[in-house]
């Protein structure tokens, strides 16, 4: 039985069985026919991460643990938090986990912002026999509470803790290298300059936590994390009023990133975070008379598989992308070029996104390219809060690798 995200059931999980485990057979439960697909007389099946909850209510124990030897679930980190959204499928998933004789999770980016978050994961591999059965308490154990200058508290990892765990686990973790026979990725930044109107919103934001758009339209802040988020929005090119509306600023960062779209020869790809960057950015490739394809929240699976062959056939130039609807499992190795229109504070995406096109299938030297507004909040959340996390997961992963490597001479 594989769980994994329901954007990639078919594109990736799917197809990669049809290409790779030919002598194998498979069904694909999705909310519409679960039931049915769980009856078809096939070796593997596929199903998303919010199956689980139907599976504890409706699947009998015993006829799961005659009919299954193995569990994966990929992208794990959507059972990786007990405290938030994903305690539903937590609970679900820990009722009958224990019957599959093997289990493995796969996660290119296991813990993306605080080392707690490899707890859920690990209890779901060894019942907490190595980082324990409280996550509470393993809270407590590698976590120091403080008080921020509002009054809030929180918590933040011990130093040097991550060391300290990693070597707990490291016996169940493995790393799978990169394929080295494909062609480097070239990571570099391309740089824009706010002209004076924003760079003036800018400002104010940035001095006074308010900033007149037009006249008489004011756009203010009430926190220190929402200057920081206005201060992106800005910087993007619009910011968002209190209603949900977004005022437009510039449009010049949009062009530009439609001159490096238009500079080369084969398919791109662009990830957006914001409304306003999809609509504005769409806007653009209309104009330029570009062929685009979107891929977000709103697109329906059976549209996503069309999207990813007519792309994969060169039948699209462009295609705009929120990276969490598309940071994982897609093929798109026609392209070349990925394009982060704005920073993201998500590790994960960050890793993932360039994966769709840098992968296996990629024949040729593939790059990543950051825009970034000059003299801006974005140069921190690029350089520092975003290399930061990269790092941490990079040190689980380098621990999984030498496990590994001993392993092999043993």
């Amino acid at each position: 039985m594989v769980l994994a995200p329901k954007t990639i059931l078919a594109p990736a999980w799917g197809q990669d069985r049809i290409d790779f485990f030919p002598d194998y057979s498979h069904s694909i439960a999705y909310a519409k026919n679960r039931e049915e697909a769980f009856k078809m007389d096939a070796d593997i099946i596929i199903t998303n991460h919010d199956a689980v909850i139907w599976m504890s209510e409706n699947l009998n124990r015993t006829w799961l643990e005659s009919e299954f030897d193995t569990l994966i679930v990929d992208e794990s980190g959507a059972f990786k938090n007990p405290k938030v959204r994903s305690v539903q499928r937590v609970k679900a998933l820990r009722s009958f986990f224990d019957l599959f004789e093997h289990r493995s999770l796969l996660n290119g980016t296991p813990n993306p912002n605080t080392i707690t978050e490899l707890w859920q994961q690990m209890y779901l591999i060894d019942h907490g026999e190595r980082l324990g059965k409280s996550f509470y308490r393993f809270q407590d154990q590698v976590t120091d509470a403080f008080t921020d200058k509002y009054g809030i508290t929180r918590r933040k990892d011990k130093a040097d803790i991550e060391e300290v765990v990693y070597s707990l686990i490291s016996d169940v973790t493995i790393r799978h290298e990169f394929d080295k026979s494909i062609p480097d990725n070239h990571e570099y930044k391309v740089y824009y300059q706010l002209p004076a109107k924003a760079r003036k919103v800018y400002m104010e934001m940035q001095n006074f936590a308010v900033a007149q758009i037009n006249e008489g339209e004011f756009i203010q802040a009430t926190q220190a994390s929402s200057v920081k988020n206005k201060l992106l929005q800005i910087a993007s090119g619009a910011v968002y009023d209190g209603s949900g509306d977004y005022k437009l600023i510039d449009r010049g960062r949009y062009e530009l990133i439609m001159d490096i779209v238009e500079a080369r020869s084969w398919p791109c790809l662009v990830g957006f975070l914001w409304k306003h960057q999809r609509d504005e950015l769409l806007k653009e490739a209309k104009r330029r008379k570009t062929v685009y394809a979107v891929i977000d929240g709103d697109t329906k699976d059976h549209a996503k598989e069309d999207i990813v062959k007519k792309y994969q056939d060169g039948a699209i130039k462009v295609v705009f992308a929120h990276p969490k609807s598309a940071a994982h499992g897609l093929t798109l190795t026609r392209g070349r070029t990925a394009i982060w229109a704005s920073p993201t504070y998500q590790a994960d995406w960050w890793k993932q996104f360039k994966h769709r096109i840098w992968r296996a299938g990629q024949e040729e030297k593939s790059e990543t390219i950051m825009v970034e507004a000059e003299d801006t909040f974005e140069k921190a959340v690029y350089d520092d809060a975003l290399a930061g996390k990269l790092e941490r997961m990079g040190t689980l992963l380098t621990f999984a690798e030498q496990t590994t490597k001993l392993e092999k001479q043993k």
